[in-house]
């Protein structure tokens, strides 16, 4: 499914290739990858390679970039996995912004985001 939803600070929207470099900066960080399905990426034409592969037409399963709204900065990626009732969502950021923002902070904004995403199903 093809997706773009915002909260006053975040966008989340598909992943295109062009997204590969600034997904890098996550993909490739063993410590953000640490808790992740997938090994630490060690060349960014890998990361590209795994985002041409994502089917944005999906209707159940795909993977979204955070874009930070204020700066049009592709901070992170997530991702939302819907089952009928039920809506998962997993993130991971660049390490900086963990930081900065909190995490418990930025969780309350993606909730937001599934809200609207249930609105969006009417789930």
């Amino acid at each position: 499914m093809r997706i773009n939803l915002e909260t006053e600070r975040l966008i989340l929207r598909n992943l295109v290739p062009e997204d590969y470099r600034a997904a890098f900066r996550w993909c490739g960080d063993p410590d953000v990858a640490r808790y992740m399905v997938y090994p630490v990426y060690t060349k960014a034409e890998d990361v590209r390679t795994w985002i041409e592969s994502l089917d944005p037409d999906d209707p159940d399963e795909y993977d979204v970039g955070i874009v930070l709204k204020a700066t049009g900065e592709l901070i992170g990626g997530g991702g939302i996995f819907y089952r009928p009732g039920s809506c998962l969502l997993l993130y991971r950021l660049m390490r900086r912004l963990l930081r900065l923002l909190g995490s418990l902070l930025l969780h309350r904004r993606l909730q937001r985001c599934i809200d609207g995403l249930r609105e969006c199903t009417g789930s």
